[in-house]
Parts: C-alpha cells; structure tokens; sequence
C-alpha cells in the first residue's frame, strides 16, 4: 500500500513537471508580443508606424526599398534622428527593382511570424504589395500596383470606371506631348513626372516655351523619390479648391482618419506651394457647426470668438454646404479606393473642387500621409492615420466597431513657412519663440543649422512648418503672429554683403 501511494506520488510529480513545461513553451498562435509587422519606407510620417506597433507590444521589422534613398538626406534623417531603428529587430536594405532580391527577402521573411505589410512613404508602396502578397498577409495585390504610383495610370483606371478624372498625356517623346498640348488648346497646362513626392518636378506652363523648359528639366532627370523620370505627363490645368482625404482600410471598409483644407500660394516658374493644411470639422447634421462657433446668441444672431456678428439662419445654410461637400469628398474618395483595389491600409488622397462642384482626384498614394500631420490629427482627435493603420491590422474588430468618421475635439492647422530671402540661414533663435506660442504643439525645420536655404518652390524647399491645436481664436492669434514673423523675415539670418 505504502509502495502504491509512492508510485502514484511519483506519477503525478511527473505528470505536474510535464504540465508545466508544457505550459512554457510558446503557444502555436503567436501571442501578440511575438506577432511580427513590417513596414516599408518608414521616412517622413512612416516613422511613427514602427514605434506604434511597439507601442501595442508588436516586433517590428523594417525594409528599405531602393539603396540610394540611405543617401538621401532628407528621407535618411528622418529614419535615423527619430531613433527607431534601435525599435527594430532587423533593418533590411534591398533594390526592390531587382527580383531576384525580392525573392531573397521574401525566402528570409516567410520564416516569421509576419501578420501585416504597410507601406510608409511612397516609395514603398510597390514593395509593399509585392511582400503582403508573397507573405500571404492581408494585402491590395500587385495588380493594380502600378496604378496606385503612377500618376498617369491612375487617371487612366478612374477614365474606364467612369469615375471624374484629369485629362492628360504621358510620353517620352517630346512632339507627342507637345501636339497634345496644342490640340488641347487651354493654358496653363501642368506638366509633372509620372511619380514623385509633393509638389517636387510639378510645373503650371502657360507657353510652348515654358512647356520645353518644364520637359527638359523633368524628363531623365531624378525625381523627388530619387528615381529618373522615364516620360513626362502633361494635364489640364483644374481650376478649384484642393482638399485631402486621409483613409484606412480593411477588407474594403474605409474609415476617414482626417479630411484637410489645403491653402497654397502660386509660384512663379513653378507650380503651387502649400501655405496651410486645416483640418475640417465632420458635420453630422447638427443645426449649428461647432467649428463656425463658440457662441450661439438667442436674439438669432451669432457672435464668434473673433466678434464676427453673423445671423444664424446664414451659418445654417453655411453648415448645410459644408455637410454637402464633405459627403462628396468621402463618397468619390472611396470610390477611387474601390477603382484602384486599395482595400488595405492607408491612404492618402489629394481632391480638387471645381468650379461647378464636381470633385477629382489629382493623385492618391497607398501610404500614410506625410508632413507629420498625423501627429498634429492626433492631438485635435485623440486618434490618426498611424494609430488607426495599427488598430486595423492588430484587432480587425475594433477596428470594424469603428465610426466611418473621425471626430474633432480641437481644431489644428499646420502652416508652411516659406523662404523670403534665398541664401539665408534659419533664425533658431526665432524657431525657438515659435514653439512657445499658444497652441503650437510643433516646430519642423527642414534645414540643419548654418545650411543655406533655396527659394521656397516645391515640397523639398519649404524650410519649416508649425502644427498649432486649439480653438478658433488660438490658431487665428498664433498664425497671425507668424505670418508677421514671416514677412518681417525673422524665420531667418541674412548674411551682411
């Protein structure tokens, strides 16, 4: 008996030991701390993805797609100075344009446990799908790939969907788009490269003349992508109000993260230059917006926190409009997601009104949008693109209990501070002052200490922008004293001649 009780002590000691090591081994579906992302291209806004999903406890593993962009300085510094790489637990460099090292990357990657590809600049986006689709992961595929880069190609889809689009042209050779030019007859016309970033090689010609010289410095040579510019598209000019719409998607739902007023200023011998990015309010169909307002009077009469008298009858109908408008926006811009087979993950869609009220696309990109503005959306919204990109692909069904709409607690608008006095430096001293004014959350110089700066004519040369949160009268005091600053030219330090 004594003997028996013995063995059965010995049986269960086993039995407890086996349990046990058993219960330290690692679960066959991955818990998510051993769930691994990865992202592309995380330069510019993208670089918030990799400390989000570390933020949620995922591994992250990053690719850069082209080799010559760890030379650019201005992608480069973005990666480097914002410390994720030390988030990472690989950073690959490949040339995504070689397959053979796709295919190589992809053999190293199918032996993690990689649950979802998101693209973090433009120049990933190619990439991304061909890895989301190799890995067998949530993906938009890779036969509309090119469509979702190429500005021309893009047109072209939305052209045979039916969808309003840009009329246009794309060649290499010289006298095909000059006789398009001719036969459209209607200046100015924009002549941009098939793919690039912001406003980068996008010229506004109103002559045969500025039409060659916009080719001949587009055509063969690098774009802001750095990569050469193999045609040249030529488009009507669209007359109009611009907005952007900020999307993700999962399974082909979309939910708008933030829609932007877009302000730009007009460059001579060049295109448009932002000046401001202003979040709208979503209306619901309130009788009174929230962001027209801070006061409502009971006379019938409004009065703002600037003390603009206004009745409330007319900032109604204002409202009405505006709720018009952005239903159109939202409603064409999932239609373009739908046409181009973006039915994963970010985008980024730039909107032009025209005249008589019919929206277009001027380009859309796969990715999260850049600028940092998801940062500044955050802090008007408590969420943004980044953090709602990571909730799609981490946990789908938060993500489907979600609103289609984001909602403000806070306006914002971000402010583009452009060059007054080319060869100038950057006054730090006055950056500086600027991050102390009301509402400003953020201050993005573009140029290190001491660097000349360039005219202001794209994307790449504007010096610095501010992100200001808060109510109507903050972010009018706050640009206003900027705008001041700017003219004054104390952004910068001219040299003595």
């Amino acid at each position: 008996m004594v003997r028996s009780s013995r063995v059965l002590r010995f049986c269960f000691l086993i039995l407890a030991t086996a349990l046990l090591v058993a219960g330290s081994r690692p679960s066959l579906s991955k818990p998510c701390a051993e769930r691994v992302a990865l992202v592309v291209d995380a330069y510019s806004s993208g670089i918030d993805l990799i400390s989000a999903f570390r933020t949620r406890g995922v591994r992250v593993i990053h690719v850069h797609a082209h080799p010559e962009m760890t030379a650019e300085p201005a992608f480069w510094r973005s990666f480097h100075e914002s410390g994720v790489k030390s988030l990472l637990i690989q950073d690959f460099v490949i040339d995504s344009r070689k397959p053979e090292q796709v295919q190589r990357l992809l053999a190293e990657l199918k032996h993690r446990s990689i649950f979802a590809v998101v693209a973090g600049a433009e120049t990933g986006v190619l990439l991304a799908d061909q890895l989301g689709e190799g890995l067998g992961v949530p993906n938009n595929g890779t036969a509309l790939s090119l469509a979702r880069i190429d500005k021309f190609e893009m047109h072209r889809v939305l052209r045979e969907k039916g969808l309003a689009h840009i009329d246009q042209m794309k060649s290499k050779d010289y006298r095909e788009l000059e006789a398009w030019v001719l036969e459209h007859g209607r200046w100015p016309v924009v002549v941009k490269p098939p793919s690039s970033a912001g406003t980068n090689g996008v010229y506004f010609v109103h002559s045969i003349e500025e039409f060659s010289a916009a080719f001949n410095k587009i055509f063969a040579k690098l774009n802001g992508l750095n990569q050469i510019n193999e045609a040249v598209i030529v488009q009507e000019f669209v007359e109009g109000t611009e907005f952007s719409v900020n999307t993700v998607s999962l399974d082909g739902r979309h939910i708008v993260t933030e829609i932007l007023d877009y302000e730009r200023t007009r460059v001579e011998g060049a295109a448009t230059l932002y000046r401001a990015n202003r979040l709208q309010n979503p209306i619901s169909g309130d009788p009174l917006f929230e962001g027209l307002s801070d006061r409502r009077e009971r006379s019938g009469l409004f009065l703002d926190s600037l003390g603009k008298v206004s009745r409330v009858d007319d900032l109604n109908r204002e409202v009405e409009k505006r709720r018009m408008l952005q239903q159109s926006l939202v409603s064409y811009s999932k239609q373009v997601l739908d046409a181009l087979g973006i039915q994963h993950g970010p985008a980024h869609i730039e909107l032009m009104r025209r005249p008589d009220g019919q929206i277009v696309l001027v380009e859309v990109g796969a990715r999260i949008c850049g600028a940092q503005t998801p940062r500044m959306i955050r802090a008007a919204t408590d969420s943004c693109q980044v953090l709602t990109t990571v909730e799609a692909a981490l946990d789908p069904e938060s993500f489907r209990a979600r609103a289609p709409m984001y909602s403000v607690r806070q306006q914002a608008l971000q402010y583009f501070v452009h060059t007054q006095t080319p060869g100038s430096r950057l006054n730090f001293e006055t950056i500086e002052a600027a991050r102390r004014l009301p509402g400003v959350i953020a201050v993005y110089p573009h140029f290190q200490e001491g660097e000349a700066l360039p005219r202001s004519i794209d994307a790449d040369t504007i010096p610095l922008d501010i992100q200001i949160v808060g109510n109507s009268t903050t972010l009018y005091w706050t640009r206003e004293k900027i705008e001041s600053w700017e003219r004054e030219g104390r952004f910068e330090i001219v040299e003595p001649e």
